[in-house]
C-alpha cells in the first residue's frame, strides 16, 4: 500500500510532464520515445516484483542502471530533430 502511495504520483508526474512537453514546438514525442518509456516502465515493474531493493545486490543494481539509461533515452528521443519529407523518402 505504501509503495502505491509513493510510486503512483511519481508515474503520474512523469506522464504529465511528457504530455506538457509535447505542447512545446521543440519537443516531439516519437514512436521511439514511447517505446523507451514503455521499456522503462517495464523495468520498474520487474524491479517492483523483486521488491525495489537497494542497488547493492546484482539484480537491483542492474535494474537501476538499465532504468537510468532508458530514462536518458526517453529524454534524448524527445529532442530528435524533425526530418523533412525529402529526407524520409529513399
Amino acid at each position: 500500500m505504501y509503495r502505491a502511495l509513493f510510486f503512483v504520483p511519481l508515474f503520474l508526474i512523469e506522464i504529465t510532464t511528457l504530455l506538457l512537453l509535447s505542447l512545446s514546438p521543440m519537443v516531439r514525442p516519437t514512436r521511439a520515445t514511447l517505446f523507451c518509456l514503455a521499456l522503462m516502465l517495464g523495468v520498474f515493474a520487474v524491479w517492483a516484483l523483486s521488491g525495489f531493493g537497494y542497488p547493492s545486490a546484482l539484480v537491483p543494481l542492474t535494474l537501476n542502471i538499465v532504468s537510468k539509461f532508458l530514462a536518458f533515452a526517453v529524454v534524448l528521443t524527445l529532442f530528435f530533430p524533425r526530418r523533412s519529407r525529402r529526407q524520409q523518402a529513399p
